[in-house]
């Protein structure tokens, strides 16, 4: 497997970050179980992986936050966390859809919420909210999310 490690800066929650590559990607090997969300690798030592926090698997097609650490025998393990933001950010980005309820009217919709527990100056997450749906059976709140890609 190939992976390319970078240092990334930027927010961990956000769709934007600057990443700067770190040599050249690397012939790594998966150590354990291999799971693609949060997939370990072991690899030679290298000295200039210890500023490594991020970086992208080839076959996998995904960007992950990633932790070097030194095993006793000399070797480096990567342990990764893939970044479903990035990763995805033009899927994101070209995404279009339709609110039907917010914390405001005007912005981002003329639909008023009326259902929200907070005031529209005391939060900024935008997310949509449906009660008593099939989603609910005890008719409190639940969140839909979508999502874009898949693992």
């Amino acid at each position: 497997m190939t992976v390319q490690p970078y240092t990334f800066t930027g927010e961990v929650k956000g769709l934007d970050k600057t990443l700067t590559a770190i040599g050249s990607p690397l012939t790594v090997q998966p150590y354990g179980a291999l799971d693609i969300l949060h997939p370990v690798f072991i690899l030679s030592y290298s000295a200039g992986l210890v500023p490594c926090n991020y970086c992208y698997v080839t076959e996998f097609e995904k960007y992950y936050f990633c932790t070097p650490s030194l095993n006793p025998a000399g070797q480096c393990i990567l342990h990764c966390d893939v970044d479903p933001l990035y990763t995805w950010r033009d899927g994101i980005r070209a995404a279009s859809g339709l609110i039907m309820r917010s914390e405001s009217v005007g912005e981002p919709s003329q639909y008023v919420d009326t259902k929200l527990p907070v005031l529209p100056d005391e939060h900024d997450n935008k997310g949509i909210i449906a009660s008593n749906s099939e989603l609910s059976e005890t008719g409190d709140y639940c969140y839909i999310l979508t999502v874009l890609g898949g693992a």
